[in-house]
């Protein structure tokens, strides 16, 4: 009953709109596929986002007015980012043996639990390195079974970069002594062992108007130049590098904050994004806080290597979910594209975690361009189909 009254004081405090209240706003889309009472949620498609400020503060859930019994009323809502999150959890080892010579390092464990565990970290004392590593799992520490080989571990440290790859992808078993061989002589620091808990989120693609490579023979860096179709909130690059053989190569990425007006004429502000190691031994992804722009600027460095073939470029963020409590017998319409709008202050999201992790859901008609008015400056486009 507590929960109950504490959604009716949200509810209750729902102020009156007026049409001359959604002035300043550019579009609107109706609700569609209301059909019960209750929380409900409206996924903000591409197309929404990229009318929307970084914010996203200038969006408001209205219900329109029924007659002059039922005004219009701005009705509380709750924006969340469903970005994907992938966690891991660390399962306990006991580090039984470790020993290495010219012929090799050898390292035992035996695990502490039964949690099943997916990867092996190995953290070496030196930092330059390029070994394989055998695994094997054995219950008595008698008889070994292998569970792979040909694992690469590498270590780069120099002037221009500094790379580590130690991981090893453990397969399913149920051993309770794992042993690591390496083929070379080195001084193992830890030893870690992982859960990967699956990834979860929703994510969205953002499409892309253009993108071209340049190769500059001078700096020797290969430069990307992408355009999206518009402003999107992002936060992954993927890229496909066309190559079979091995790389390491630096990269930086830089986005398009804004353009700003001077006496000189339009100035262009950019700000590094994200950067890292591309290498050819883990997918090229970067990932990095969500940023708004339509525009990327990615820089390869090759140093004396011949440079990489990218030959395909994509870019995702996460998707956001508008949740708020709809009346079944009510018409509701979402306004957004607003300048001068600032961030709405609802109770709501102080009962954020009352929220019912699955909303149902809702959808949006097509987009309809407003007036000055905050009315439509034409009717909808399915409207307009059936007339013709």
């Amino acid at each position: 009953m507590k929960r109950m009254h504490l959604f009716l004081l949200v509810l209750g405090l729902c102020p009156v709109w007026s049409w001359g209240q959604v002035d300043g706003y550019a579009y609107r889309r109706m609700l569609t596929g209301l059909r019960t009472t209750g929380y409900h949620r409206l996924v903000l498609p591409p197309a929404v986002l990229s009318q929307l400020r970084p914010g996203l503060e200038d969006v408001r859930l209205v219900r329109l007015p029924v007659g002059d019994s039922l005004p219009m009323q701005e009705i509380p809502y709750l924006i969340r980012s469903l970005a994907p999150e992938a966690g891991r959890e660390a399962c306990p080892v006991r580090l039984l043996r470790q020993g290495s010579n010219q012929e090799g390092t050898v390292v035992v464990l035996r695990r502490l639990d039964d949690q099943p565990a997916d990867l092996i970290e190995v953290d070496l004392a030196e930092r330059t390195y390029d070994l394989r590593a055998r695994l094997e799992g054995s219950d008595n520490r008698l008889t070994w079974k292998t569970l792979g080989e040909d694992f690469r571990l590498i270590g780069l440290a120099t002037d221009q970069m500094t790379y580590r790859y130690h991981r090893i992808a453990l397969p399913v078993h149920r051993h309770r002594f794992l042993r690591i061989q390496l083929d070379g002589e080195v001084r193992v620091e830890d030893v870690n062992l992982w859960a990967q808990a699956p990834e979860e989120g929703e994510r969205q693609p953002f499409d892309l108007q253009d993108w071209q490579v340049r190769n500059n023979t001078e700096t020797k860096v290969t430069e990307v130049d992408v355009t999206l179709k518009a402003s999107y909130p992002l936060d992954q690059l993927r890229l496909q590098i066309g190559t079979e053989r091995d790389f390491f190569r630096p990269i930086t990425v830089n986005y398009l904050k804004q353009v700003v007006e001077t006496d000189q004429g339009q100035r262009e502000i950019w700000r590094e994004w994200t950067q890292g190691i591309l290498s050819s031994l883990e997918e090229p992804v970067l990932t990095g806080p969500v940023v708004h722009t339509d525009r990327l600027q990615l820089r390869i460095q090759n140093f004396d290597d011949l440079p990489l073939e990218v030959q395909a470029v994509s870019l995702s963020g996460p998707v956001y979910e508008l949740v708020a409590d709809l009346e079944a017998t009510a018409s509701y319409a979402l306004y957004y594209g607003n300048p001068a709008a600032t961030a709405p202050r609802y109770d709501l999201v102080y009962f954020r975690d009352r929220l019912p992790d699955t909303p149902l859901p809702v959808s949006l008609s097509e987009e309809e361009v407003l007036g000055e008015a905050g009315e439509p400056e034409s009717e909808p486009a399915e409207e307009d189909s059936r007339l013709t």
